[in-house]
C-alpha cells in the first residue's frame, strides 16, 4: 500500500469520525432544544395561571364589604374595596325594626361609604343573616352574607 493510499484512508476515517461527532452533537442539540421548548411552554402556562389568579384577586378586591356591630342594635355596612359597586341591595329580612323595609336599595356604593343599620335578633338564630348583592365594575353579579350575633 502506498503512502498516498494510507493518507487517503486516514483522511477518510477522520472525516467519518468528524461526521459522526457532528451528528451526535446535532442530535443532542435537537434534544436540548426540544426540552427547552417544553420547559418554556410549561413556564408560560404557569405564568398565565398566576396572572389569571392575580386578576381574579384584583377583581374581588374591587368591591368588598364588611358588616360590623357598633352597639347593641347598631350595625354598619362599609365598602372596603377600591371600585364603586353598582345596584347595591341589602336584604335584612326580619331583622329590622317595625317600620324598616326588609330590602334596602342603595344604587351605587363608592369605596369608603358607610351605611348604618338598626337591627334586632330574630327568632331563628341560624337564619340571622344580612345579604348584600351588587354588580361589580366588570358587570358580574356578586353577593355576600353576614351572620348577625
Amino acid at each position: 500500500m502506498e503512502l498516498k493510499d494510507v493518507v487517503s484512508s486516514v483522511i477518510a476515517l477522520v472525516a467519518v469520525v468528524i461526521a459522526w461527532l457532528a451528528l451526535r452533537h446535532a442530535n443532542s442539540s435537537a434534544d436540548a432544544a426540544e426540552k427547552a421548548n417544553t420547559l418554556a411552554q410549561e413556564a408560560n402556562s404557569v405564568a398565565k395561571e398566576a396572572l389569571d389568579m392575580q386578576l381574579e384577586i384584583d377583581r374581588r378586591s374591587w368591591v368588598s364589604f364588611e358588616f360590623n356591630q357598633r352597639g347593641r342594635s347598631r350595625y354598619e355596612l362599609r365598602h372596603t374595596g377600591t371600585k364603586t359597586a353598582a345596584c347595591v341591595v341589602v336584604d335584612i329580612g326580619d331583622l329590622g325594626f317595625d317600620d324598616d323595609p326588609p330590602v334596602k336599595e342603595f344604587g351605587d356604593f363608592k369605596p369608603g361609604r358607610v351605611e348604618p343599620f338598626m337591627l334586632h335578633g330574630g327568632f331563628d338564630p341560624d337564619n340571622e343573616k344580612v345579604r348584600v348583592h351588587w354588580v361589580r365594575p366588570d358587570g358580574e353579579r356578586e353577593s355576600q352574607e353576614f351572620l348577625i350575633d
